[in-house]
């Protein structure tokens, strides 16, 4: 994909069907865990202020994907 290609799908947006979730891949070096230092109502606002770039119909499934990061 060279600039322009990408700079034409960056201003298309967010797509308005979401792709399927990727099984967690083992081989890949993901970040490492962080100490869970959030309150639940922080944890709560955290995935509401997320949610807010994606349309209202994502958002069930995307508030459990967010969560379980």
């Amino acid at each position: 994909m060279n600039l322009t290609e990408f700079q034409s799908s960056v201003k298309q947006g967010i797509p308005a069907g979401l792709p399927q979730p990727l099984p967690y891949d083992t081989d890949v070096n993901h970040a490492p865990v962080r100490k869970d230092i959030l309150s639940a109502a922080d944890k709560k606002l955290a995935i509401r202020n997320a949610l807010r770039y994606f349309d209202k119909q994502h958002h069930t499934d995307l508030a459990k994907e967010f969560a379980e990061d």
